[in-house]
């Protein structure tokens, strides 16, 4: 039997056995043009396609999200008759999470041997993927400044292409469905600051504050002075400017540092934490929040917000 048929065996042993566990609605597209229902009545309107045996052996290789990113873009792998966001609604991610507990990880080992050969040398050769290294602990002093500026510092153009112009990278608010993006994050912003129920005179900060629209929101409108802390150079450049534009130099701080940093005990009547934490790592939240506990006056407020997912 020649390799590319062992190969093709091995590929569908593989998704018919991950698909009785996974119960999607959709199917795989093998590179033969075959297609393996994902679930018992599955769809098939919907496909994700594999378009080159080398997509088993780089998962083999590097079995993490990122991969499949990787693949995405290289077009290894495609979705087919709909779009990533569609494909996704079609499984349950509860079930999807842990299918590393239920599947017969000797089958699936057996399976892939025959993409260990006669790989694409060249595979992994471009990628777009972060190559540093990062501590995993709060306590050993993680320094993630790499990290986020491999993220963020591809240009602040490039985030003013999507983003409003007050460039807040997290989720708006739309009270009303006729609101623009403009108005939404103006409003996410008014009722942050609401929440935190910040009056006059009172200490802010804003843990990861972007390009500064919170911190010069809540300094304009609400009367407090505030202190916002990133590790993203062209994100503290523009802050610094707006800054300057709107005159709040003498009520507003943006500093190029690591929040852990600011370890000043009882120094704010409020905190904000506004789509930072999911950088922050599962390790590292105990940490993180003692931090939150010493930094805060007595009875001062916190605002978290992340982004999370339904368990179902």
């Amino acid at each position: 039997m020649q390799q590319k048929d062992r190969q093709l065996q091995a590929a569908r042993r593989i998704v018919e056995h991950i698909a009785v566990r996974l119960g999607a609605d959709l199917g795989v597209r093998l590179w033969d043009a075959s297609v393996i229902p994902l679930g018992i009545g599955a769809r098939s309107d919907i496909l994700i396609a594999v378009n080159t045996p080398d997509v088993f052996r780089r998962l083999l290789l590097a079995p993490r999200l990122m991969t499949l990113f990787e693949l995405y873009a290289r077009g290894a792998i495609a979705i087919e008759g709909g779009t990533p966001l569609e494909a996704v609604r079609r499984w349950d991610h509860i079930k999807a999470v842990g299918l590393g507990k239920t599947i017969d990880k000797w089958l699936v080992l057996k399976s892939l041997w025959p993409f260990l050969r006669g790989g694409d040398p060249g595979a992994q050769a471009s990628t777009h993927a972060y190559g540093g290294a990062i501590a995993r602990r709060h306590e050993a002093g993680r320094d993630d400044r790499d990290l986020i500026q491999f993220h963020y510092d591809v240009s602040n153009s490039f985030y003013a292409l999507f983003l409003d112009p007050e460039m807040v990278y997290s989720p708006a608010y739309f009270a009303r469905q006729d609101m623009s993006l403009e108005e939404a994050q103006v409003a996410k912003l008014d009722r942050i600051c609401r929440r935190l129920r910040l009056q006059p005179g009172e200490h802010l900060l804003d843990i990861g504050c972007g390009w500064g629209g919170l911190v010069c929101h809540a300094a304009r409108y609400y009367g407090v002075s505030a202190l916002g802390v990133t590790l993203s150079q062209q994100q503290y450049d523009s802050a610094q400017q707006k800054i300057r534009s709107l005159g709040l130099h003498d009520r507003v701080t943006v500093e190029l540092r690591d929040f852990r940093s600011v370890t000043q005990p009882d120094a704010f009547d409020a905190v904000a934490q506004i789509g930072m934490f999911e950088h922050l790592g599962i390790d590292n939240h105990d940490g993180y929040f003692a931090l939150i506990h010493r930094i805060l006056k007595p009875r001062g407020r916190y605002l978290h917000d992340a982004i999370t997912r339904r368990p179902t």
